[in-house]
């Protein structure tokens, strides 16, 4: 397979990936698509696609096993109903983890477009926000067209506003950037979606101002999170709280008015209760987890030990809903062996990306703040059972994975087997020329 071959394989996957409301009967043609790229990429050496040949992909192959081990643990207990609902997942696993020895596989090479790559996360997330606001009334269905609830467009917003902030500033318009942000922002204030809001607002204009975005050291940014820690704990206590409110009631209100309402927000008590609720599950069995995908299927006692908790306790509200967070879901369905790889991938990215920030092109910096918003708003939503949560994770990996490993290939001998172009490409691979201007421009590295 030629790189232009690959690509144009990627973008067709990604077009299906970000506007994931295009099913087949109910399956996600993206992942129908997935499994055709991979078998187009890899034929007979899919087992290349195997080696842990990194720290990254090592904690990529232990959260695979992780999933399986869980999986069986159910069925050596004989919970056939728990061992059901794993088996309905599983593939999902299967496909994420794919996905990211994919992405790392050919990062050193830099094979992917990601001006291709970012064209159409655009055309992707343009279309989709058509559909949710015009089109999913009227076509909505369980086989062909997917019905998108509030959280899932907040989500899907979240991750990839940047992709397309950035691309529309950079090759359409600045003054378009801007209004297509606005728009989306108006649709989320239109539905009450005060995190998605702010979230968005911060990634969309984070990838408008990416390039004047510089870390000189960790040190520094670790510094600037301290700071803006201890200014938030200060903002808390009762004397800054009384100052606040004997020199300005406005400003008092436009701070702390969100307190009161906090505690009588069902949706926030209903994650208060849910985190209580997953600790339970975990501490039942801290290695193997209560099963993937049973979560919701658990009745559990809580015992409510925090404001507002009455308006929860004792009404079934927090037994039918979802974890509403994807940290406490993976450790109590998946226990340790599946919390501590997934934790792994996470941290190595996020250290690995404020390592390299510096090093990385623009486009490559939107990826990495995608990354932390999205990282922050898992803590409230349960989106990492999610495949677009998982192609966010793939796409900082391929472009951690570039910087980290420049000078080696992932998969030996790859190049001449897979990705059999032309005699310049074969050497480009093997590291045997250097990446002329024009190549470096056509695999999206500015």
């Amino acid at each position: 397979m030629t790189v232009n071959t690959l690509n144009l394989y990627v973008s067709r996957f990604v077009f299906l990936q970000v506007s994931s409301f295009l099913m087949f009967f109910g399956v996600n043609l993206s992942f129908l698509f997935f499994a055709h790229l991979i078998f187009a990429f890899a034929g007979s050496q899919l087992q290349i696609l195997s080696r842990a040949n990194t720290i990254l992909r090592k904690f990529v192959l232990l959260f695979a096993a992780g999933a399986f081990l869980s999986m069986f643990y159910n069925f050596w207990e004989g919970d056939l109903t728990a061992f059901s609902a794993s088996l309905k997942v599983i593939l999902n696993y299967v496909y994420w983890t794919i996905m990211l020895m994919l992405m790392t596989a050919l990062a050193p090479s830099r094979a992917l477009d990601l001006n291709r790559l970012f064209k159409m996360v655009t055309i992707a997330l343009i279309s989709v926000s058509i559909y949710y606001f015009i089109g999913q009334r009227f076509i909505a269905n369980s086989l062909f067209f997917k019905k998108f609830g509030p959280n899932n467009f907040s989500f899907l917003l979240i991750c990839y506003v940047p992709y397309l902030v950035h691309f529309t500033r950079r090759r359409v318009h600045p003054a378009l950037a801007l209004v297509l942000l606005g728009l989306l922002l108006m649709g989320q204030l239109a539905e009450g979606r005060r995190a998605g809001f702010i979230l968005i607002l911060a990634g969309g204009m984070g990838a408008y101002y990416v390039h004047i975005f510089k870390f000189d050291t960790i040190g520094k940014f670790v510094r600037l999170l301290i700071l803006l820690l201890l200014g938030w704990s200060l903002l808390q206590t009762y004397f800054v709280k009384d100052q606040i409110r004997a020199r300005s009631s406005r400003i008092y209100q436009l701070i702390y008015s969100s307190d009161n309402e906090l505690a009588n927000d069902r949706s926030a008590l209903v994650r208060k209760a849910m985190v209580e609720k997953g600790i339970l599950l975990f501490e039942d069995n801290i290695w193997f987890g209560v099963g993937l995908n049973n979560f919701t299927s658990i009745y559990r006692e809580i015992d409510g030990d925090f404001e507002g908790s009455q308006f929860v306790i004792n009404k079934n509200i927090y037994q039918r809903a979802s974890s509403h967070n994807s940290y406490i879901n993976i450790l109590a369905e998946g226990g340790l062996v599946l919390f501590i790889p997934f934790m792994g991938i996470m941290l190595f990215l996020l250290l690995n990306g404020l390592r390299y920030f510096n090093r990385m092109q623009n486009s490559e910096k939107v990826i990495f703040i995608s990354f932390v918003l999205m990282s922050a708003h898992l803590y409230f939503y349960n989106g990492i059972v999610n495949s677009l949560a998982w192609f966010n994770i793939g796409a900082l990996a391929y472009s951690i994975s570039a910087h980290k490993y420049p000078t080696r290939l992932l998969m030996n001998k790859i190049a001449p087997v897979i990705l059999a172009g032309n005699s310049t490409e074969r050497n480009f691979y093997l590291g045997r020329v250097s990446v002329p201007h024009q190549s470096r421009e056509s695999t999206g590295i500015r």
